[in-house]
């Protein structure tokens, strides 16, 4: 009897300890979803500017002839991303949704350690490099899409004697390296 209720008294401890502490709010990470859509996850390992063809949307098995791309959603980290498209109608072959993408960086990893300064390094994860990204589409036109801005040069702004950078370098692939090593000497 002691152990069912041993058993029992872990089973509750642990699903109510689920949610992480995400500054300060406790969270499952899944609060942005809503029930009734379909959402497609791709994953994205690089930072840059990526685009999404007919093709792509086709082979994801997205119902393309029935939405139009003023509709189209996309998410990474539960909040939208500005994206653009080509059309505000349905796809054609030649149109695409263009948006910008990062890889995973340590924005999750905080919750995993007692204090949010024992995090390594925030650039990059203790998991993995790859992000997941979410298309979804909704009934109501979207409104976070890329404003394109005329290239007028009659008035440029004078040019900049200096700049400033600043340069972060990080040895990761070294510290795996040596951890490899490490790893094989130990069998």
């Amino acid at each position: 009897m002691t152990r069912i209720i041993t058993l029992s008294l872990c089973l509750l401890y642990f699903t109510v300890h689920a949610q992480m502490n995400f500054e300060g709010k406790f969270i499952y990470g899944n609060e942005w979803l809503v029930p009734t859509q379909e959402y497609y996850k791709f994953n994205i390992g690089t930072d840059g500017i990526y685009k999404i063809t007919l093709d792509d949307l086709r082979k994801a098995d997205l119902p393309t002839q029935n939405i139009t791309l003023d509709k189209i959603r996309l998410y990474h980290l539960g909040q939208e991303v500005e994206i653009r498209t080509s059309t505000n109608g349905l796809m054609g072959k030649d149109d695409f949704i263009e948006f910008f993408a990062v890889r995973n960086r340590g924005e999750l990893d905080a919750p995993l350690f007692k204090k949010a300064s024992f995090v390594f390094n925030e650039d990059y994860s203790i998991y993995s490099d790859t992000s997941a990204y979410f298309i979804t589409w909704n009934a109501t036109p979207s409104t976070f899409r890329y404003q394109e801005i005329q290239n007028d040069l009659t008035n440029p702004i004078p040019k900049d004697n200096y700049f400033i950078r600043e340069i972060t370098t990080s040895f990761k692939e070294q510290i795996c390296y040596r951890r490899c090593i490490l790893h094989q000497n130990l069998h």
